[in-house]
């Protein structure tokens, strides 16, 4: 018999997700866990506002299908895929979902978004099944986002492609895979399948495109996809990830290190490393805005006073949200990647909220744009900074009389070294379901925490479910 090291690593991830079960996670992970499913919830019931959101679904309600899965929020059942594709984009259309935390023990940076494309392929694959109970939903989403994440982190080389999409397939069918029972023949053609759809780019990010959101709900509709294509006896590629032409030398031209795949797996789950947002915008700018609104309240600098804000990021930031910022179309995408509005609202308001990326006279403000234009976006050349990382940051405020105020940034909020407190994520979780689609999800907003508090008794994941539609 071959060992692993004589197969590709699918077989051996493919074995990983087929033998895991509920008593083998963590506690701590369970409930980290459950915090991003209400989260990733969250995000969808906010999302379902976006008006491109709203055309998507329609367009999908025309195409009609077999009716397995929910549409949440706007309700109705459509084509499993199908609800997993626009759930999925609903999740990710603010750019309030999670992201990866900067961990300083690895200075691992750039792990993506996982919740958004995970969850959404996992509930339309509950649905579709039906009966499945919370332990196993919580197993299959917790093996999932990990999965995900440490294909991220094994990336090295290959920029320009975006994590959450590339590597969200696979994490995907890892986790539909498993609610479907897939043996582990069948999740390595899953990983086949998906490796042949696989796809996504940071073009979408620095042209400031609506795709951005529909790469990770491609991730999650391909994923659950590739799984269900697996179940009916179609292969795959077999040497996905090492192969001549497999996932690591063709999206990573061959520069990867499988100790972040392998270290600790089963054991460890990186998904306890994520990071809850406060502002619907890309992870980078957080820490300009956090830096920002520090040096104006420890100082008592008034906007009038401001006469340049100079703020120092590392490579990749500068070029995913340091461009200057422009009134253009698609403009609350726009708003969601661009460092110089995030600061120039902080400077003018004071404060920034989520209405600020959301409402568009509020994004319209000539105060706003005027303050934009004062705002320098510069690459910190400091040798020890990686490419990817999102931090440190520096904001210099450079006033008149009073001189220049210097901040560094070295945590973000709703990082687990800078975490939310409880009455800040219910806070969120409310705000999100006021501003749905449907209004009436705000009276159901105390039931959807508790059910979800409680996920690893609820007996039929049908029970969740059905209050968000």
């Amino acid at each position: 018999m071959k060992g692993w090291q004589d197969v590709d690593l699918a077989h051996r991830l493919a074995n990983h997700v087929v033998n895991l079960n509920f008593r083998d996670i963590p506690a701590h992970v369970v409930e980290t866990t459950k915090t991003f499913i209400l989260d990733t919830i969250g995000c969808i019931m906010a999302g379902s506002s976006d008006p491109s959101c709203r055309d998507v679904v329609d367009l999908f309600k025309t195409w009609g299908g077999k009716e397995e899965s929910s549409i949440l929020i706007f309700g109705g059942r459509v084509p499993s895929i199908h609800a997993a594709y626009l759930n999925s984009m609903m999740a990710h259309a603010l750019d309030f979902d999670e992201t990866y935390a900067h961990d300083p023990k690895t200075n691992r940076n750039d792990g993506g978004h996982a919740n958004a494309s995970v969850l959404p392929a996992c509930l339309a694959a509950a649905e579709m099944k039906g009966g499945v109970d919370g332990r196993d939903f919580i197993t299959a989403v917790a093996t999932g986002v990990d999965l995900m994440l440490r294909l991220g982190f094994t990336l090295k080389g290959g920029r320009g492609w975006t994590r959450s999409a590339i590597c969200g397939i696979f994490g995907s069918a890892a986790a539909a895979g498993q609610l479907l029972n897939l043996n582990e023949r069948e999740v390595v053609n899953a990983f086949g399948i998906a490796y042949s759809l696989a796809s996504g780019n940071q073009q979408a990010i620095i042209d400031k495109a609506l795709t951005k959101r529909l790469q990770v709900a491609n991730a999650a509709k391909s994923g659950l996809f590739s799984a269900l294509m697996a179940q009916r006896g179609i292969t795959g590629a077999g040497d996905i990830f090492q192969g001549k032409f497999g996932f690591f030398n063709l999206y990573s031209r061959g520069d990867y290190d499988l100790e972040p795949l392998l270290m600790d797996l089963g054991k460890k789950y990186e998904g306890a490393n994520l990071g809850i947002k406060p502002y619907p915008c890309g992870r980078p700018i957080h820490p300009a805005i956090d830096g920002t609104l520090a040096l104006l309240s420890d100082n008592d600098i008034k906007a009038e006073e401001v006469e340049e804000v100079v703020v120092r990021v590392p490579e990749r930031t500068f070029y995913l949200v340091g461009a200057p910022f422009e009134i253009k179309d698609d403009l609350k995408v726009r708003v969601q990647f661009s460092i110089p509005y995030g600061v120039s609202v902080a400077v003018v308001r004071r404060a920034v909220s989520v209405d600020d990326f959301l409402n568009e006279a509020r994004m319209r403000d000539p105060e706003i744009a005027e303050m934009a234009r004062k705002v320098k976006v510069v690459i910190d050349t400091d040798p020890g900074i990686q490419y990817s990382a999102k931090l440190p940051v520096t904001v210099e405020v450079l006033t008149g009389e009073r001189g220049t105020f210097v901040k560094k940034v070295e945590r973000i909020h709703g990082d687990p070294n800078d975490p939310f407190s409880p009455e800040e994520f219910r806070h969120k979780i409310t705000w999100c379901a006021n501003h749905a689609v449907k209004r009436d999800l705000s009276g159901r907003v105390g039931e959807i925490i508790e059910t979800t508090n409680r996920l690893e008794n609820v007996n039929d994941m049908g029970v969740l479910i059905s209050l968000l539609t």
